[in-house]
C-alpha cells in the first residue's frame, strides 16, 4: 500500500472492537505479506502519524516479521 494520506479511524475502531468468532467454525489461515508506506495516517482528535513505514509477514497463522516506524508530533516512534 502506498499513498499520501490514510484515514485510520475506521481501522482503529474495528481493531479495538475485535470480532466475535463462532468456536465451531474453522477459519482458513491465509499467508500474506504487507508493505505499507504512507505520508500520514489520520487519527482521532487531529492526531496523525507521519512517515509511516510498516512491514508484516504472516505464515501458518503466525506473524514472522513485524517492523514499523513513524513520527508522532515530530517524535520518531
Amino acid at each position: 500500500m502506498r499513498g499520501d494520506v490514510f484515514d485510520g479511524r475506521g481501522f482503529l475502531k474495528s481493531a479495538i472492537s475485535g470480532r466475535e468468532t463462532d468456536p465451531k467454525s474453522k477459519a482458513k489461515n491465509v499467508d500474506f505479506d504487507m508493505d505499507i508506506k504512507l505520508g500520514a495516517v489520520a487519527g482521532y482528535f487531529g492526531e496523525a502519524l507521519r512517515g509511516v513505514d510498516a512491514k508484516l509477514s504472516r505464515r501458518a497463522a503466525r506473524s514472522k516479521t513485524l517492523r514499523s516506524t513513524a513520527s508522532l508530533d515530530g517524535t520518531r516512534c
